[in-house]
């Protein structure tokens, strides 16, 4: 039971934390996928270049 009291002080002091945490998540992937196209993108405009 006190398990249970201290989950929901804790959400009350944080509500939005969930929310929080959602959008980290959905950031998180965007940047991934933005540093992936990046990458390819500096591939493919470097590749004709001679070392």
């Amino acid at each position: 039971m006190a398990h249970d009291v201290s989950t929901f002080l804790q959400w009350a002091a944080e509500p939005e934390l969930e929310q929080r945490r959602a959008l980290g998540v959905k950031i998180i992937i965007f940047l991934t996928i933005l540093a992936g196209l990046t990458y390819a993108v500096k591939r493919k405009i470097w590749a004709d270049v001679e070392h």
